[in-house]
């Protein structure tokens, strides 16, 4: 098991890549993102994020990255985290760095599904498990939009990490 200490995110296992949003609270913010202008085939502007139309179920579990620099590496600067990924991660990191909280060793498993929205221009969504400093590994899905900011280059991505025993928990009948 990883070493955990207090100042770096927990591990995430290898992600496996999902073809379509796994459903529940992933798929209505899939649902949000598309009427916010991606319907026509373009990305949404950040304006359009109005966390509220994502619904209660989606904000705890809401990580909201501006894209620092993609050179020579990808930072991310963490604009917001979510109660739920908070508890989930063991500790929030609003207003972090992610080249700061991140551990080197982890960095290409992290960053890799931001990694493939950016270069994808589109939703990716994948299956993952993170590392609870108390609780162990905890089985995941992830989606993660992207989002311009008066121009065409993606300046935000929003994360949604959601355990996998909430949701169906959260969405009846998914």
């Amino acid at each position: 098991m990883p070493k955990l200490d207090a100042l770096h995110v927990p591990s995430f296992s290898s992600p496996n890549r999902l073809s379509t949003a796994p459903g529940g609270v992933i798929a209505d913010v899939e649902k949000v993102w598309r009427t916010c202008g991606a319907s026509a085939g373009g990305i949404p502007d950040r304006a359009t994020i109005d966390p509220i139309e994502f619904g209660t179920a989606a904000l705890p579990w809401i990580v909201l990255t501006v894209v620092e620099t993609t050179e020579p590496e990808l930072v991310l600067r963490y604009r917001l985290c979510g109660t739920g990924i908070a508890n989930l991660m063991g500790r929030d990191v609003t207003g972090a760095l992610s080249k700061d909280v991140v551990r080197s060793d982890d960095r290409d498993i992290i960053l890799q599904p931001y990694l493939a929205t950016l270069h994808e221009r589109a939703p990716t969504f994948w299956e993952t498990s993170l590392l609870h400093p108390r609780t162990g590994w905890r089985p995941v899905y992830r989606g993660i939009w992207p989002y311009t900011q008066g121009s065409e280059a993606i300046a935000v991505l929003l994360n949604l990490t959601v355990p996998v025993s909430l949701r169906r928990a959260e969405r009846p009948g998914m």
